[in-house]
Parts: structure tokens; C-alpha cells; sequence
């Protein structure tokens, strides 16, 4: 079982990782995509801190190599190699009070401090994450109506936060007033 958690995350991964190779491919350019291990590496290297303390996954370019590390952490702290670095995209697993496992999917493209210089046994903390601002655009056409989400950490990431496993029941809703008067609710449909 901890085979198929480790494909799952790494999938996820994986789909932030997609846009980025295609956008490559269109650009003639061609990176290696490693898996880095901090225990393997014998070079100098220092550490990516991110705020939030639990287990998760990093994906950084190299820039003088021009290749792409997937990195990963229990404890938010990423040791990778002295060098210079852009952040792709990050994920970081939590679990609530009831014990449902939550997953957080960062796209940094458009993060303050998206290049980053590690330095050989230094630390580069990184803002990123909560507190996150959110913010909902809505469209409407006739009786339907479209709700846009927009959730944005301390540094400009954009997030998507979503239950880890699927659940059988589709997502509600309720749009209340600045008075917190619930003015529409609904439940969202699959498909």
C-alpha cells in the first residue's frame, strides 16, 4: 500500500510537472527529470524551508544543468544541492482532526521568490502557503451561474486544497452576504 500512496503523490507531481514539460518541448529544449536523494549525494548542499512542518514534495529546475529535481520531505525541510534554482511546484500532506488526509498542490509560477541561490550548509526559507486569500469570481447566465476559486498563499503560489481521497458525495456550497445571511447553497454535480 505504500507503493500505490507514493505513485498517487508522485502522479500528482506529475501533473504539475506536465505543463511545464510540454512547454519545453514546444521550446526545442529537452531536461532531465531526476529524483534527487540527499542520503546518495556526496557534493555540498543546503535546504529549501517551507512554513508548513509535514510531508511533501518539491519540483525545482536547475538551472545551470537544466535539469528538473523532484525532492521530498517528512518535516518541510528539502535538501538539495548548492546551486541556482526555479521553483516549480510543490505539494504538502495534512491530516485533520478527523484523520482525513488533505493535500495542498502549489503552482509557484507566479511566487515572489521563485528563483532561489542555495548555498552549501545554509537555509533558504521560502514564503510560501498560508495564510491563504481567497477569492471567488461568479458569472451568471440565466438561472445558472458560475463560481470561479481562486486560492493565493503569503507569497503569491497559487493553491488548489483538496481531500486526498475521492469521496462518493459531490461538494456543497453556501454564498452568504457580508451580513452572513446565507443567500444561495447548492451541492455541486459530477460529470
Amino acid at each position: 500500500m505504500p507503493e500505490a500512496r507514493s505513485v498517487c503523490r508522485w502522479l500528482a507531481l506529475a501533473a504539475c510537472l506536465g505543463v511545464l514539460g510540454s512547454s519545453a518541448a514546444l521550446a526545442g529544449e529537452r531536461k532531465t527529470v531526476e529524483n534527487f536523494d540527499p542520503v546518495q549525494y556526496t557534493g555540498p548542499m543546503g535546504t529549501l524551508a517551507v512554513p508548513i512542518k509535514s510531508e511533501g514534495m518539491f519540483a525545482v529546475q536547475d538551472t545551470e544543468n537544466n535539469k528538473i529535481l523532484r525532492l521530498s520531505s517528512k518535516d518541510g525541510s528539502f535538501r538539495l544541492p548548492v546551486g541556482k534554482y526555479t521553483l516549480l511546484g510543490a505539494i504538502a500532506y495534512a491530516t485533520d482532526d478527523n484523520k482525513d488526509r488533505w493535500v495542498v498542490s502549489y503552482n509557484l509560477s507566479s511566487a515572489k521568490d521563485r528563483e532561489v541561490a542555495i548555498e552549501a550548509n545554509a537555509t533558504k526559507a521560502l514564503e510560501i502557503g498560508p495564510p491563504f486569500t481567497a477569492s471567488v469570481s461568479v458569472t451568471r447566465n440565466g438561472d445558472e451561474a458560475e463560481l470561479s476559486l481562486s486560492l493565493v498563499g503569503r507569497g503569491g503560489d497559487r493553491a488548489i486544497i483538496r481531500k486526498a481521497a475521492a469521496s462518493s458525495d459531490p461538494p456543497s456550497f453556501q454564498v452568504t452576504s457580508p451580513a452572513g445571511q446565507v443567500v444561495w447553497q447548492g451541492a455541486f454535480k459530477f460529470g
